[in-house]
């Protein structure tokens, strides 16, 4: 059902088309004035709905939307006009071209709109923040308002039988990385012409009490899927596992091969250049294909199996939560909607949203503050954030020489390479020490015992981690470092590995 959603609706792009060819043929002259008193009607001509409607720009019939009843796509089917103009956000949209569109053209029924809708006219400026003043202004519950919607929240989610979180930027603001649309948004403030305020690395943000939550929330099984609008990473920082996750957005610290589709996590920056390249390849064995930044910009396409189970996980929940979300951006905003139709829907934020209105309950404070009352009343602690890596050592015979070849590999616990060292310091008997300071960390090595001194990225001010290894057989190391704790990484588990990773395997077949 979800695929052919998708495919129908083809609800991948971010931003409106210019080059529309249907605009000629489907805008009627003195449509500018008839949106003004079409606003005034507001009531869909089949079912009289006045809730989200369109107006036809050809026959200014009045119509509602695909999440209502989608009378505007049988008007469509049977009269073949294309252009429709949206009353609840002001955007125009072509049913044949089944995108958002923009154009010179429609500026007199915008600005018209707006007069209606707002009772002034728009800024000139195109914007990506809110156009809206009044959806800046932040607003905050009082105490007991607060309580009495957190209980509820509390109820509702012992209730849920499949219960789905959306997070926004809203949920890192405390982790010291600016939002986007708040007061002090980044866009914000570019549309005031003043400069955003710089925050925290995204590399060195520690996730917050609501990221920790999350995590302690989907492992016990209370909520069964995150999808996610911030491309900071934090998410898989803090610990929820891939499978459990939806990054709409992509992620800064993800990047993907064009050819065969292999991740890999790295603890720096993956910023593309041209079309997304990092001038990186695939290591996989026959592949090289080039790697790509994961990150999702205006006008590009969501990729298609994330956004697949976002909505298959959306279509499925009776409760979604949304945490910290302006719900201003599609198609990531509709896969909120579409639990409202058969479930119910929390709204988490200080400014108001365009779902507002099909929310059960809109709660007007901080993120983390409700996430703490709704943990102490479901009984359960917020975890610590606790930096996890998973290190394995060893050594292989080589055919191309008698010393066997050392390899540090490193991988996340969904068996992705993690590329979180910087260096390798290693100290073999009766030699000199050396260094490698990049990938693969691969050494010929003539003993069977070594000393490696781990030098990690040091975001969250990482010490080395020193090992004594013997290399008679192959070891994962499974470690941990606790920023706030003792300084020092503890090794939770040693155990013994005798198939390599795949992608470990192609490296030493490849290295010389």
């Amino acid at each position: 059902m979800v695929d052919k959603f998708i495919q129908e609706n083809q609800w991948f792009e971010v931003s409106p088309i210019e080059d529309c060819p249907h605009l000629a043929s489907n805008f009627a002259f003195g449509a500018a004035e008839a949106v003004v008193s079409a606003f005034a009607k507001n009531k869909c001509r089949s079912c009289s709905d006045p809730s989200e409607n369109w107006m036809c720009l050809r026959c200014f019939d009045i119509v509602c939307s695909r999440h209502v009843k989608a009378h505007g796509v049988e008007h469509f089917e049977e009269t073949n006009h294309s252009i429709v103009v949206s009353f609840s956000d002001l955007s125009f949209w072509c049913y044949s071209c089944e995108s958002y569109i923009k154009h010179p053209t429609l500026q007199p029924v915008y600005s018209n709109l707006h007069v209606a809708k707002f009772g002034s006219a728009p800024r000139t400026t195109g914007r990506v923040g809110h156009f809206k003043p009044e959806y800046i202004e932040e607003h905050f519950d009082t105490e007991e308002d607060f309580r009495n919607k957190a209980n509820q929240l509390v109820q509702l989610i012992k209730d849920s039988k499949h219960c789905i979180v959306f997070t926004g930027a809203g949920i890192s603001t405390s982790a010291g990385i600016p939002d986007y649309r708040g007061p002090q948004g980044v866009w914000t403030l570019k549309e005031k012409g003043e400069k955003p305020k710089k925050g925290v690395s995204m590399l060195a943000a520690f996730p917050t009490a609501t990221h920790m939550s999350l995590v302690k929330l989907v492992d016990s099984g209370i909520v069964k899927y995150i999808v996610s609008q911030n491309v900071d990473g934090i998410h898989r920082k803090s610990g929820i596992k891939a499978e459990k996750l939806s990054e709409l957005h992509g992620n800064t610290n993800l990047e993907i091969c064009e050819k065969c589709g292999q991740e890999y996590l790295r603890d720096f920056h993956c910023n593309g250049q041209h079309e997304h390249y990092t001038g990186r390849q695939c290591s996989k064995l026959g592949c090289h294909g080039k790697l790509k930044d994961s990150i999702i910009h205006f006008g590009e396409n969501l990729p298609t199996e994330t956004l697949k189970k976002a909505y298959d996980h959306g279509n499925e929940a009776d409760l979604c939560i949304v945490l910290g979300s302006s719900l201003t951006v599609s198609p990531a905003s509709d896969i909120p909607r579409s639990t409202a139709k058969q479930g119910k829907l929390v709204i988490v934020n200080l400014q108001r949203t365009p779902l507002d209105h099909l929310a059960t309950l809109k709660i007007h404070c901080q993120t983390d503050k409700l996430i703490s009352h709704v943990m102490e009343g479901l009984g359960i602690p917020i975890p610590r954030f606790v930096i996890k890596r998973r290190i394995l050592i060893g050594a292989k015979p080589n055919s191309k020489s008698k010393e066997p070849i050392l390899f540090v590999y490193c991988f996340d616990e969904n068996g992705l390479p993690a590329s979180v060292l910087r260096a390798v310091e290693i100290q073999l008997p009766n030699s000199s020490p050396f260094s490698i300071s990049s990938e693969p960390f691969l050494a010929h090595c003539p003993s069977d015992k070594v000393s490696l001194e781990l030098c990690f990225m040091g975001h969250y001010g990482e010490p080395t981690l020193l090992l004594d290894s013997s290399l008679n057989v192959t070891r994962l190391y499974s470690v941990t470092y606790d920023p706030l704790g003792s300084g020092k990484w503890e090794i939770e588990q040693v155990s013994e590995v005798e198939q390599l990773p795949e992608l470990l395997i192609a490296s030493l077949e490849s290295w010389k």
